[in-house]
């Protein structure tokens, strides 16, 4: 079961750090709009909207970004139910986890 708990750690380390890193990535957009003004989030706007290519490849990165703030999250949790599933001993414990895991199933829907 060692193996088990070393991938479940790295497993959340790194979603960890694409959740933190999603989210640093937003502030500093959002702090360098500010400080121009707003005239950084038009420029964004404007190159999105009206350059095919360059539209294109700023809508996936935008939405990369927006996935991986939102799901890294769901995964640290999936990752904890699956690790309390290893220590259930009674029926009370499996039916907790059941029901936390059709939760975290809404959650994950809801999102999506």
């Amino acid at each position: 079961m060692g193996w088990f708990k070393a991938l479940a750690s790295t497993g959340k380390s790194v979603l960890k750090t694409v959740g933190d890193g999603a989210r640093t990535v937003k502030t500093v957009a959002g702090n360098v709009d500010k400080a121009t003004g707003g005239l950084a989030g038009k420029a964004y706007s404007a190159v999105k909207d009206y350059h095919p290519v360059a539209g294109k490849v700023l809508g996936a990165v935008e939405k990369g970004v927006n996935a991986a703030e939102k799901f890294s999250g769901l995964g640290i949790k999936a990752i904890e139910l699956a690790e309390r599933g290893t220590k259930i001993q009674n029926i009370g414990d499996a039916s907790r986890a059941l029901s936390d895991g059709k939760k975290l199933r809404s959650d994950f829907r809801r999102k999506g």
